[in-house]
């Protein structure tokens, strides 16, 4: 009987606070998330410039280093070209062999006119030809051959992507001194990347430590809070049953009883109108029970009729106490006339044998009075005024009856009489 009851409504109320609590903290997750993402960003392109100026600075060593070695030649010599001819090419390879970064880079020295002079490492461009004569070099835009072979003849310095037999580059070009020589360093795009990845590597360790944290943390707060819910649910059923529940008999409370069918009746009116059947049931003699065997065995008999009641109906209906020997049952959805003599016969079967007493047993009789829905009323006191007066006739027709409200055989009596009724 207690299926319908206000703990759906706290449920929803309960999911609504807690959608209103995850979403800050999946906002705040992803806020966090996005951070990390672009802090590992900005270290990636850090690194990355730091990696790109230390090849520059390296190449900038290695030509250096060559014309220095160069020029104690040709402080000596007063052949000047023949002495860059000669000399040049030879501490090139031997100095770019021995400061090389990596096995991958090669270094081309070029001449004034483009051509390659010589060249050091894998896939490194071909010596006696114009660089751009080379089929396998191709700058990437928006430098060009054309722009890349007057820069080299002005002496400038700079750095381009390109590739060389399909591989990409990154190729840093540096005079060396005022010979009119250059020197193309070709640092492979996959070696930057590997550097930077290696480089980077602690920072992308940290963005995991911290959202594994987060992980954890997320994984244990969900598991706390549905911990606590699945307290607070049940302390909130629990909660929620005590104050609707006639503690005596375990049926509704008063309130609780109007409160539920008031809920229905509005349900119907809105709807398809579906007859309904509303029971008051007194119990006769109830005050005579109290004072000669006392209010412990009034409160056995009590309790009693409520277990009967809470057993004898579906779970859809409803079943309260809404006095102190006064109950209510409100059936729903009685569609046809058998149904209501069924019914009726059920309401009244309950009191035609209903003794209480472990030792010494006692007969219970109730009056009982039944208005229905909607013929006798559209609303809770409506239908409650009319079972009363049914209840009315049922007590001065002799009791232990069920009378049902017909507004030609009920007599028009005053409130105090029904009251005075309902206390004999």
């Amino acid at each position: 009987m207690k299926t319908v009851n206000k703990y759906n409504e706290k449920k929803h109320s309960d999911s609504i606070d807690l959608f209103r609590l995850i979403v800050p903290f999946i906002i705040l997750v992803v806020y966090i998330v996005a951070a990390l993402m672009i802090f590992r960003s900005h270290e990636t392109t850090e690194e990355t410039s730091r990696l790109v100026s230390y090849l520059e600075k390296n190449s900038e060593s290695i030509a250096e280093a060559v014309y220095v070695s160069g020029s104690s030649r040709r402080n000596d010599e007063p052949d000047k070209a023949y002495v860059d001819a000669a000399y040049f090419p030879f501490y090139f390879r031997h100095l770019t062999m021995s400061m090389t970064l990596n096995n991958s880079s090669s270094y081309s020295l070029i001449d004034p006119k483009g051509f390659v002079i010589t060249s050091v490492g894998t896939n490194a461009l071909k010596s006696g030809e114009k660089f751009v004569a080379d089929k396998g070099f191709v700058p990437d835009a928006p430098v060009t051959a054309d722009k890349l072979t007057e820069g080299v003849a002005e002496g400038r310095r700079g750095r381009c992507y390109c590739t060389v037999n399909d591989i990409p580059y990154m190729l840093i070009y540096r005079p060396i001194g005022d010979t009119k020589y250059s020197l193309f360093s070709f640092i492979p795009q996959s070696y930057i990347i590997q550097q930077v990845s290696a480089n980077t590597a602690r920072v992308r360790q940290i963005i995991r430590n911290i959202l594994v944290a987060i992980a954890i943390f997320s994984i244990v707060m969900a598991v706390l809070y549905v911990s606590y819910r699945a307290r607070l649910d049940k302390s909130n059923l629990v909660l929620v049953n005590e104050a609707e529940t006639d503690q005596l008999t375990k049926l509704f409370n008063k309130i609780s009883t109007q409160k539920y069918i008031e809920d229905y009746l509005v349900k119907e009116e809105s709807g398809a109108h579906s007859p309904a059947l509303f029971f008051l049931i007194d119990i006769d003699n109830f005050k005579n029970i109290n004072d000669t065997r006392g209010h412990a065995f009034g409160d056995e008999v009590l309790s009693a009729i409520g277990t009967k009641l809470s057993t004898s109906f579906r779970a859809s209906d409803i079943a309260g106490r809404i006095g102190g020997d006064e109950f209510l049952v409100f059936i729903k959805n009685v569609d046809d006339d058998s149904l209501t003599e069924q019914y009726c016969s059920r309401v009244s079967d309950i009191f035609s044998y209903f003794t209480v007493g472990e030792y010494t047993k006692y007969t219970v009789t109730a009056s009982i009075g039944m208005s229905k829905y909607p013929d006798h009323g559209s609303d809770f006191m409506t239908l409650y005024k009319n079972a009363d007066r049914a209840v009315y006739v049922s007590k001065k027709n002799g009791k232990n009856r069920l009378t049902a409200y017909n507004s030609s055989d009920i007599p028009d009596v005053s409130d105090e009489e029904i009251e005075k009724a309902h206390r004999e």
